[in-house]
């Protein structure tokens, strides 16, 4: 279990100004998304033995938006890669997670009128079982966010897993482009 909340946990760490939530998306479909981009994000998980470190930069001029993160505590780093694009078929940001310990999850983000909803995320595990997630990401000011994660039970209930506050930390160091 403890494997899986850390799967969870990582799966998504997004937060979302009040105002951005509301934004009008017409000239940026990322814009809900754009104030962490530049910027690492850091929490403790509510045990006190793990930090989570959230790291984001624009890609391609900004059509995607990358999220790396690591967590480490009492056992080896766990670290996951996310990026973030505009589907325009289905009218939604849609991301795609990727992990360390190879599982992969499929989600969208969803700007409502406070915060973020990631509803009902599809995580198949490296053993390739399925488990659905769901985070809210509310900003509480504009150097820190909540994030709370709940994990769909047998019962048909979201249970949550855990509550963690974010605080904004070093800017990401500028990436060296793959050709010249």
């Amino acid at each position: 279990m403890k494997r899986l909340a850390t799967i969870a946990f990582a799966l998504i760490t997004l937060s979302l100004p009040l105002e951005s939530a509301c934004a009008d998306n017409t000239k940026d479909p990322l814009a809900a998304l754009r104030f962490l981009s530049g910027w690492c994000w850091q929490a403790t998980f509510p045990d006190g033995k793990k930090t989570d470190v959230h790291c984001y930069e624009d890609v391609f001029d900004g059509a995607f938006l990358r999220d790396r993160h690591i967590v480490r505590g009492d056992g080896p780093d766990y670290q996951g890669e996310t990026l973030y694009a505009w589907q325009p078929n289905e009218g939604v940001i849609g991301y795609r997670y990727w992990n360390s310990l190879g599982g992969v999850s499929d989600g969208t983000a969803v700007p409502r009128e406070t915060d973020i909803l990631f509803p009902g995320e599809n995580h198949v595990t490296n053993d390739g079982r399925h488990i659905e997630i769901q985070s809210r990401l509310t900003r509480e000011r504009k150097d820190a966010y909540i994030m709370v994660t709940e994990q769909k039970g047998d019962d048909g209930f979201w249970h949550e897993m855990w509550t963690m506050h974010f605080v904004k930390q070093l800017a990401v160091p500028k990436t060296t482009p793959l050709v010249p």
